[in-house]
Order: C-alpha cells, then structure tokens, then sequence
C-alpha cells in the first residue's frame, strides 16, 4: 500500500517488502537462494558427526572443565563456526 507520494504506508513490514521487491526484480537471474547455496549431503553431515562426535564432547568438556557454562561454550563453539563458514567462498554473506 503506497500514500499520496507514491511511498510505501505505514503497514508493518512495508517498507521491507518494498525494497526486497525492488532489489529482487533488479537481481532476479542474479542471485541463487540460500537453501541453493547451503546444499550439504545429509548423508556426509551424519558421517562428519560421527567422526568427530569424540572430539566435540571432548572440547565441551574442556571448555566446563575451564569454568565456562556448557551454555558459554557452545555459544563460542557457534561464533567459531560461523567465523569459519564465513571464510568459504561459497557461502552467501548476509549483511
């Protein structure tokens, strides 16, 4: 919904949609979704898991051990990871 200048109302979430439409329809072709982008094999993240399942737990533990809440660490484990995935070049960034 658009007032008297041709700017998008007052409604909730308006002006959000007017620019994600603008810059859609300005990069349609261009750009691939993120669910396009983050394909991973379910069947290769399950073996991962598995290989380093030890590993984590053990890394859990010593961050506990080190007087960090089990919330604390996996909070930073989850900064760390990030901070990696964001170094791959395939990966879309969201600013």
């Amino acid at each position: 919904m658009e007032d008297a200048n041709g700017t998008p109302g007052n409604k909730p979430g308006a002006r959000i949609d007017a620019i994600a439409s603008d810059y859609g329809s300005q990069l349609e072709g261009i750009m691939i979704s993120i669910e396009e982008a983050l394909v991973v094999s379910q069947e290769r993240i399950t073996d991962c898991g598995g290989e380093i399942a030890v590993e984590f737990t053990d890394l859990i533990a010593k961050g506990e051990e080190s007087g960090f809440t089990r919330k604390e660490v996996l909070v930073a484990i989850s900064a760390l990871t990030a901070c990696e995935l964001s170094s791959l070049p395939d990966v879309p960034r969201i600013h």
